[in-house]
């Protein structure tokens, strides 16, 4: 009985047959194939990242890669409940911001529908936000400002719809409006364009 081929043996006969088969093909054709199979690993990595984030576990992680994001001098974020396909439509069952002193904002049930290929060309461009409740609960303790470097990319959000409310901790006196609306800003210079209405469901006549 012969003994197995050991490591050195096979490596050198698959590289041994692997010149075979070059020496077998025209030029051209061993970079068409090369390419072929560099397209398919492509194509088969951007729909695993495409479909991937549509499981459970891959929403969970997010989830969690999100939660401790800082939002400029706002607070830190978190998020709870994410849900759908964060690609194109998604769900958050809950969402706040909080700074030293703890939460100062919560969000219910916000709903977010967004074009995500326009990220590749620098846009962030939402087609709806939509939210059942927010809850303005007190002012912010705001961190000190820094020097700006500029958003890296343009934001447009179509249309904007909230159940808002403001806590007397934040606006003396409480508040509940329905507000609707949309808001762009551009990547490299200029201020926001927002237009927005909101009408009181307490107080006839306050509005905005």
């Amino acid at each position: 009985m012969s003994e197995p081929p050991t490591l050195e043996e096979e490596v050198q006969e698959a590289v041994e047959v692997a010149g075979e088969v070059l020496r077998g093909r025209s030029l051209p054709r061993t970079l068409f194939t090369i390419l072929a199979v560099v397209a398919v690993l492509l194509a088969g990595g951007l729909l695993g990242v495409r479909y991937g984030a549509l499981l459970p576990q891959s929403r969970m992680l997010i989830e969690a890669s999100a939660n401790g994001l800082k939002l400029g001098r706002l607070g830190k974020l978190r998020i709870q409940g994410l849900e759908g396909d964060i690609w194109r439509d998604f769900r958050v069952k809950r969402l706040t911001i909080s700074d030293e002193k703890g939460v100062w904002l919560e969000a219910r049930n916000v709903a977010v529908s967004w074009r995500y290929m326009q990220i590749f060309t620098r846009n962030l461009h939402v087609d709806r936000v939509a939210a059942q409740q927010v809850t303005v609960i007190r002012r912010p303790t705001l961190t000190p400002k820094q020097k700006s470097r500029g958003l890296p990319v343009s934001v447009q959000i179509d249309a904007i719809s909230a159940r808002l409310e403001m806590l007397p901790a934040f606006s003396y006196r409480r508040g509940l409006y329905d507000v609707s609306g949309k808001f762009a800003i551009r990547r490299g210079g200029g201020g926001p364009v927002v237009q927005a209405d909101a009408t009181s469901l307490l107080h006839a006549g306050d509005h905005l």
